[in-house]
């Protein structure tokens, strides 16, 4: 790969000429003006554009409701006639309350002309002077209107019409309401003609706005756009002229990282084998750890399966001869029933069985028997612990209870720690099934319960423990021992770390059995006291769908 100072000198000098980024920079604050100018055109645009919306609409409202004053007022006055020509109560009701909700709908329009009203979407808008002296001039004959017909609404829903009060509000009404409607329309024919004057100005404005624009826009192209896209081409020509050589660099550092990618995928491969021998070489360093702590306990294993072959053997010696004096009890029982009369042989067979203590060999023989079959089981006992314990673990797990593992391991050891436990104490509660390996899980609590062991210098007592939680299941080894150091209590689970003498540790068991714990999702927690013991508590979880060994 070509290093960077092998290229043209051209193609970096280029990036770092003084003038060249003077140059940038200058175009740079050139265009933000002229985007800055573009920008404030097309707001003002758009703000005269709303603003021109706005208006049409308020001033189409203001209109709307202009026409509808002239209408309301016809309708008051067509209202007040039929009053006067209606004769039933129910049309005289009928026409009071159309009479009062347009006088009210009147009202309020006459007063949102002049003031602005949001309710009925006129916003505040000055007048102008005519706008104001044609609103001076209404507003008598509006008020005028209002005085004579709000009595009579009122009085008409509370005791009926009134006929003279009738026919002078309806006198008041066709008085002022023809010049009511010529004086509004002129309202109107003003609302009109300032709405078109407004729109016309807006207009205007908007066009100037416009033509100043493109105005701007023309001089920006022909001073700033022009130049600038003529000193950017010439740029870009020489930026073309230097493309081919990156192009080449790009190509070499993509073969380059071609290579790399094929060598990290050698190394991947190299180190997934180098895995695989790892755990090979782990399941043998495990096997050897196992097979050294059942060295440690052969002697007492050993023991533990002689004493039982002990009293077999001398079991099975008495029931030999106990079984020749049954044969020879048979043969007086046979001689005397063949040569005798049933007295004497009834006598010779009393004397027979009293001289070979035949009622003895009876009540010995069943205790004799019960102790060879408990022999016989103990022994199978420990075989199948041993042989459950040695053998190579299979991958599949399976559920089992941390107490039946504390027990076969104890097993195994029994004979070791009897000489040196006085106590051994089980604090066993119910607890839930785990998912694991038993074999990997009985070699831990086996290098436990040694290390508890060889962790007494005198006499103690060992503490065994189940128990579980919401989460999980735990299952501890505590001694009376002398306990594990602070500055050492870190280095504990090392391999080969060990403060046994020579010939009696490996330094493996608490890193190996570390291993498996963590193997299974779990943990080993160690608690300790200088001069008062130490605890080892296995930590599982409830439930597992796999360990992962």
């Amino acid at each position: 790969m070509r290093d960077r100072r092998s290229l043209p000198p051209t193609l970096f000098t280029l990036t770092r000429d003084p003038m060249f980024e003077k140059k940038i920079t200058v175009l740079k604050v050139v265009y933000g003006i002229a985007l800055s100018l573009i920008a404030l055109t097309i707001i003002s645009s758009s703000w005269l554009v709303q603003r021109i919306a706005l208006d049409n609409v308020s001033d189409s409202r203001r209109i709307n409701i202009a026409g509808r004053q002239r209408m309301l007022s016809q309708r008051l006055a067509k209202s007040v006639l039929a009053l006067q020509f209606s004769a039933s109560l129910v049309q005289q009701k009928s026409y009071l309350d159309e009479i009062e909700s347009s006088l009210t709908a009147w009202k309020s329009a006459h007063a949102g002309l002049q003031r602005g009203d949001d309710r009925l979407g006129l916003p505040y808008q000055a007048p102008s002077p005519e706008l104001l002296a044609l609103f001076a001039e209404i507003t008598p004959y509006h008020d005028a209107m209002v005085a004579a017909l709000t009595p009579l609404v009122k009085r008409g829903h509370a005791d009926g019409v009134d006929p003279l009060l009738l026919k002078e509000s309806a006198g008041v009404v066709l008085a002022n309401e023809p010049r009511f409607l010529s004086l509004m329309e002129r309202i109107t024919f003003k609302l009109d003609n300032e709405a078109k004057e407004r729109v016309t100005s807006l207009r205007t404005i908007e066009v100037v706005i416009l033509v100043v624009g493109l105005s701007l826009l023309a001089l920006e192209f022909l001073l700033v756009f022009r130049p600038s896209l003529l000193q950017l081409a010439t740029m870009m020509n020489s930026l073309t002229a230097n493309s081919e050589l990156l192009r080449s660099e790009v190509d070499e550092r993509r073969k380059a990282q071609a290579q790399l990618q094929e060598q990290q995928r050698r190394l991947e491969a190299r180190v997934a084998e180098e895995l695989g021998k790892n755990r090979e070489k782990d399941q043998i360093l495990i096997h050897n750890d196992k097979m050294a702590s059942l060295g440690q306990v052969a002697a007492g294993v050993a023991h533990e399966i002689n004493n039982p072959m002990g009293y077999i053997t001398g079991n099975l010696g008495v029931l030999a001869r106990y079984f020749d004096q049954f044969v020879r009890y048979d043969q007086i029982i046979r001689e005397s029933g063949q040569s005798m009369s049933q007295p004497q042989a009834a006598e010779l067979i009393c004397q027979g069985r009293e001289s070979l203590g035949i009622s003895h060999i009876l009540d010995d023989g069943v205790d004799l028997i019960s102790e060879t079959r408990q022999g016989a089981e103990r022994i199978t006992e420990i075989v199948k612990n041993l042989k459950y314990f040695s053998r190579v673990d299979a991958p599949e797990s399976e559920p089992v209870q941390l107490q039946s593992c504390l027990e076969s391991a104890l097993s195994i050891v029994q004979n070791e720690l009897k000489y040196i436990a006085t106590t051994i104490r089980k604090e066993y509660s119910e607890t839930p099934e785990v998912l694991c390996h038993p074999g990997q899980l009985n070699q831990v609590f086996l290098n436990l319960l040694v290390n508890a062991g060889h962790a007494m210098t005198e006499f103690g007592e060992i503490t065994l423990s189940c128990w579980h939680d919401a989460d999980y299941v735990y299952a501890s080894v505590g001694d009376s021992g002398s306990g594990i150091p602070e500055e050492i209590i870190g280095r504990i689970f090392e391999p080969f770390f060990t403060t046994k003498e020579v010939g009696k540790g490996t330094g493996l068991g608490l890193s190996i059995s570390y291993d498996i714990m963590r193997r299974h999702h779990g943990d080993l927690l160690v608690e300790s006291v200088t001069g008062q013991g130490t605890t080892f508590t296995v930590k599982l979880p409830r439930t597992h769908e796999s360990t992962g060994v």
